[in-house]
């Protein structure tokens, strides 16, 4: 096709278009000069007689939920009487559809590194409410750093949309469709997942094995799926890389993993099956388990220097024992997070069985189904213990707030409940001034069963206070009900959209918390400097926004957006 926006044409007043870097079946792409910022950006024009206004908007609505450094920025659109126009910050360099041209291989490291790249971006995507529906080497940019860029939004569908759809129901490339998508039925996330993995596929394999010599022919394989293993293609590769690949073609959607178990799975084995584990960012929740294993260490050692006589010599309340114990808790919890709270429920209960030996035995047994409920959730587990600590610091609000943040639902409604379950079981065990959000207060459980060593009789006296305030297992579900909402604020466009979600959030989660408290001022307590804290959280990804791409203030497409 030819644009009527030529080269050296001003175009949305500030860009000076200049040479075509990319064509497509609807659209041309310039490199463009930015006269207002003097940033080099690229401009997306499509002629406003092809009627794609509406699959524009959709662009514009699908990039406006995302801000992620592996996925194509849009700093600006907007139309004249002849052309729509995307402008979109400029990836220098080439598409891995031309890399895969090359006669120099990409080689393995940097086709798992740009894998995991993708495979980041459609997580955030995802969980965001994007499906991306058109993942292919030419979508993906390689910039000059090697990394990868996600690019072309164009035909994705967003939650809460029916989607643009073309002739016949099928949307995307054909040989990198999913299954399920070549069948024309609605293609959700694992489609993004299979189109990917195919793309690591020919990375590796130097061959699509869906692309036939006609396209008949290449709409039959991808409807019927069913592609050899990648271990056939390179049996060289590690076993563990390939079984990998092989788990995102599976035929069945709900047998392929999510984007975000990828993308650290990759992570993992980038450079080989024992490749350096992430690092900066990627270390975070190692030190987020250490920093909440050295807190566990502490509450322990407070505790059991009360409840332990000096033994072998060993003075509890030392500085040198103190720093032993919450250091190796630390390192743990940090290495292997589910085996050191394993020890840590075990090391409780050895505690409290020193005085309240059935409240022991019925804590122990609890803490131990959570435990081994979460057991596939790895690092997680560590949100339970956290429950507590976040309510007695008065920021209650911030556990289904986090617990939102999880990806995946079975994983974020455990997270949610087991946080919930234990700050209900410490209060009850430990004794509060306010059950949850301002329930009243609550006598130590564990001050009187001492030297009881029934776990029916431990059970009817813990009870006792939950019986008493029916008011806590409402806020109790309404945390949970919570934190499974909190995609919902993440799914709205970055910016006012997002705050008000937020805020909306916070508000609607504090109502109810206060309107079922026996203590209005003490439920006010509990939510309002966690609610605090949300809404800034959401406040600060707009104001970074803004600061990266001031031109979204000229955008001048007509026709509503959002």
């Amino acid at each position: 096709m030819s644009s009527r926006a030529t080269a050296d044409r001003r175009v949305l007043g500030r860009y000076v278009l200049g040479p075509a870097i990319g064509r497509g079946a609807t659209s041309v792409v310039h490199r463009a000069h930015d006269v207002v910022s003097g940033d080099e950006v690229a401009v997306k024009v499509v002629p406003v007689d092809l009627d794609l206004a509406p699959r524009v908007r959709a662009e514009v609505r699908a990039a406006g939920r995302l801000d992620h450094p592996r996925i194509v920025a849009l700093r600006d659109w907007g139309e004249d009487d002849e052309c729509l126009y995307l402008v979109w910050e400029l990836v220098e360099g080439p598409s891995l559809s031309e890399r895969l041209r090359e006669p120099q291989a990409l080689g393995d490291p940097a086709v798992a590194r740009i894998g995991e790249d993708v495979f980041s971006a459609l997580a955030h995507a995802h969980g965001r409410g994007v499906v991306h529906r058109d993942v292919k080497p030419a979508n993906i940019l390689i910039g000059p750093d090697q990394r990868a860029r996600l690019s072309d939004f164009g035909v994705a569908r967003l939650s809460g949309e029916s989607g643009l759809t073309m002739t016949g129901g099928v949307v995307g490339t054909v040989a990198y469709m999913a299954p399920e998508q070549a069948r024309g039925a609605v293609a959700g996330p694992e489609a993004d997942v299979y189109s990917a993995c195919l793309v690591l596929y020919e990375g590796f394999a130097g061959v699509n094995p869906v692309a036939a010599p006609n396209p008949a022919e290449t709409a039959r394989r991808a409807a019927a799926g069913g592609i050899p293993p990648l271990s056939r293609a390179r049996p060289d590769l590690p076993a563990s890389l390939c079984r990998l690949i092989d788990a995102g073609l599976a035929p069945d959607p709900g047998a392929r993993p999510t984007a975000a178990e990828l993308a650290d799975d990759l992570s993992a084995l980038r450079g080989g099956v024992r490749a350096a584990r992430r690092r900066g960012v990627r270390a975070l929740p190692a030190l987020a388990s250490a920093a909440g294993g050295a807190v566990l260490g502490a509450v322990a050692l407070a505790e059991g220097s009360q409840r332990l006589p000096r033994t072998a010599g060993v003075d509890w309340t030392s500085p040198g024992v103190a720093a032993v114990v919450i250091g190796t808790s630390a390192l743990a919890f940090a290495w292997r997070p589910r085996v050191a709270a394993l020890a840590a429920v075990g090391a409780g209960g050895f505690l409290v069985g020193r005085s309240a030996p059935g409240a022991a035995v019925l804590l122990g047994a609890i803490a131990l189904v959570v435990l081994l409920s979460g057991w596939r959730f790895g690092r997680l587990t560590l949100l339970a213990a956290a429950g507590p600590l976040l309510f007695a610091a008065g920021l209650g609000l911030l556990v289904p707030a986090l617990a939102g943040l999880v990806p995946r639902w079975p994983a974020r409604l455990w997270a949610a409940c087991a946080a919930v379950a234990a700050t209900v079981a410490w209060q009850v065990a430990a004794g509060t001034d306010s059950l949850l959000a301002g329930g009243g207060f609550a006598a130590a459980g564990l001050a009187d069963l001492a030297d009881e060593g029934s776990p029916a009789v431990a059970a009817r006296r813990l009870w006792q206070p939950l019986a008493d305030r029916p008011e806590a297992g409402f806020q109790a579900l309404a945390l949970v009900a919570g934190a499974m909402c909190v995609p919902l604020v993440l799914r709205a466009r970055a910016g006012g959209p997002r705050v008000i979600a937020a805020s909306l959030w916070v508000v609607a989660l504090s109502a109810i918390l206060v309107g079922t408290s026996a203590d209005t001022a003490s439920a006010l307590g509990a939510v309002i400097p966690a609610g605090i804290v949300v809404i800034a959280w959401a406040v600060r990804p707009w104001r970074s926004l803004g600061r990266r791409s001031p031109a979204r203030t000229s955008a001048t497409l007509r026709g509503p957006i959002v």
